[in-house]
């Protein structure tokens, strides 16, 4: 097996949660890979230092809101309206910022041919092509 174990799959193993094909597929994997073993090792290294923190209770309110039905609200009116209106003028800043690039213009040919016949005319070279321009 060439993929290493997804972070989903590794996650519910440690939890216990895993299905008993996704066990068998990756103790195979992990008999050849040293890197999920490493990475095995320390997700459940993590989870028992969760596991031995302190249960603490959470305060009522906090229990009321997260039970309440509906959104919970994160800002107010107010600092909601100053947010859109901070958004909008973040958007028109940009706005005269960010252009579309320009067209690729196409080299002035003509230019060119004019330069090499008048550095060229006093050349002995004179009437010789030094450059060739692809499509003309």
């Amino acid at each position: 097996m060439n993929e290493h174990i997804r972070s989903e799959v590794m996650s519910a193993i440690v939890d216990g949660e895993s299905t008993a094909e996704e066990r068998r597929t990756a103790d195979v994997h992990l008999q050849g890979c040293a890197e999920c073993r490493r990475a095995l090792s320390e997700l459940s290294s993590v989870r028992d230092l969760v596991s031995a923190l302190p249960r603490l209770e959470a305060p009522e309110e906090v229990v009321q809101a997260a039970l309440r039905p509906g959104r919970v609200r994160l800002l107010s009116p107010r600092r909601r309206l100053v947010a859109l209106a901070a958004a909008a003028a973040v958007v028109v800043s940009l706005a005269g910022v960010v252009r579309p690039p320009e067209p690729e213009a196409e080299p002035p040919v003509d230019a060119f041919v004019a330069r090499h016949v008048g550095v060229s005319a006093g050349n002995q070279s004179a009437g010789e092509v030094l450059f060739a321009v692809p499509g003309r």
